[in-house]
């Protein structure tokens, strides 16, 4: 399971899902764009992230983020979109979640189409 071609730590679909959970699905559609863009300012992007009130406490916010970092940045959002993408529960939650992945993709073509999106 690998989407992109850099790639810094191997993980396995196990070690993805469990980083996606930690994460939230919601959480990384919803704030992947965000993340993707600042996740060089770490501590600026938790903070505003916690504001907009997501998480009860600062911690489940750094957590959220920093697993999100970690799919980012080793190259697998595009597996974890796909998940999302594959989610009946997703889309039934959450209505806005086919335009969302659609921009998404649109902004971020190297992650590839997901299979299973509507």
């Amino acid at each position: 399971m690998k989407s992109i071609d850099t790639q810094t730590e191997p993980m396995t679909d196990k070690q993805v899902r469990r980083l996606l959970a930690s994460t939230g699905k919601w959480f990384f559609a919803k704030y992947f764009e965000e993340v993707h863009s600042r996740k060089d300012n770490k501590k600026a992007l938790i903070d505003d992230l916690y504001e907009e009130g997501f998480d009860k406490d600062l911690s489940g916010t750094t957590t959220r983020v920093g697993c999100m970092i970690r799919l980012i940045n080793n190259g697998y959002a595009g597996d974890a979109l796909q998940i999302i993408a594959n989610s009946d529960r997703m889309f039934n939650d959450h209505p806005e979640l086919p335009m969302l992945l659609r921009q998404i993709y649109e902004s971020h073509p190297e992650l590839g189409e997901p299979h299973g999106a509507r």
